[in-house]
């Protein structure tokens, strides 16, 4: 099993078996809904799926008022392998 360069337990731990079975999972029903998307597009012409190079990133709203760790505002980022339509029409998660 490889390891992930994550802080779950420090740099290098071996991610939790939960974390595998369920990231199997997940990429196996994304790729066969993305499939069934791509066939049913009109004319079974939809862009294809390819490797997405830049980051996604999503940022909350900024609050005048700071949230009890110091914080006015959050920007969640992916890590990891990413993918979206050629044309950039789906993809992104937020």
């Amino acid at each position: 099993m490889r390891q992930n360069r994550g802080p779950v337990r420090g740099r290098g731990a071996p991610s939790h078996p939960a974390l595998s079975a369920w990231t199997v999972e997940v990429f196996e029903r994304y790729v066969a809904a993305r499939g069934t998307e791509q066939r049913a597009a009109p004319g079974g012409r939809a862009p294809p799926t390819e490797p997405v190079r830049l980051s996604w990133m999503a940022r909350t709203e900024r609050r005048e008022v700071l949230d009890a760790r110091g914080a006015g505002q959050y920007e969640h980022t992916t890590w990891g392998r990413k993918y979206a339509s050629a044309d950039g029409s789906d993809g992104a998660p937020f």
